[in-house]
């Protein structure tokens, strides 16, 4: 009987959990080249969850509050761009189910989506550290936060998991943090 060791089987769950995560993305090599293909799917829905995000950070008055004027246009102006960036990269991916991510347009456009929700994590992250932990709109913050972090999160693995990097741990599962964001969680 064969016997591993912690680290055998731990280093094995890991990877099963980079390959779960695959599942909005395929590898392609043709040479030394390899080609990321992304899930536009999958995509769409890390991108409507993003723009929740900023819509329901605005709609909290509480963090209306301490974004002022120019906190709330940004956050505005953040959620806009998500959905012009997801527009281009739809408008690149011509109607296919997938597209690759080596196309530069499609790169930028992607990257523009994840950028934005960053931003976004960031702006709540500020707020929740400012904000009195006990009450009910600080808790809906830190579950809004971490629903956008998880996307984060499963956006960063959708593409760094092609270049074998260590997998991103998140703390909700994708279905959850989709759900909590108001997006039906796609096959």
């Amino acid at each position: 009987m064969t016997r591993y060791s912690r680290r055998q089987v731990l280093h094995a769950g890991g990877a099963g959990c980079v390959l779960g995560l695959l599942t909005a993305c395929t590898l392609q090599s043709d040479g030394p080249v390899t080609f990321l293909s992304l899930n536009i799917a999958k995509i769409q829905a890390y991108a409507q969850a993003g723009y929740n995000f900023s819509q329901m950070l605005l709609s909290i008055p509480v963090v209306a509050q301490q974004l002022g004027e120019a906190g709330c246009t940004f956050v505005k102006t953040v959620g806009l761009n998500i959905n012009t960036a997801l527009d281009a990269l739809i408008a690149t991916a011509g109607g296919a189910l997938t597209v690759s991510y080596n196309n530069a347009s499609v790169k930028t456009a992607f990257q523009s989506i994840l950028s934005d929700i960053q931003m976004l994590v960031s702006q709540a992250a500020n707020i929740l550290n400012t904000e009195d932990k006990s009450d009910s709109a600080s808790q809906k913050i830190q579950i809004a936060l971490t629903a956008a972090q998880t996307i984060v999160s499963l956006m960063l693995a959708m593409i760094r998991s092609s270049v074998g990097a260590k997998a991103v741990q998140r703390t909700m599962d994708e279905h959850e943090a989709l759900h909590y964001l108001g997006v039906d969680c796609p096959a």
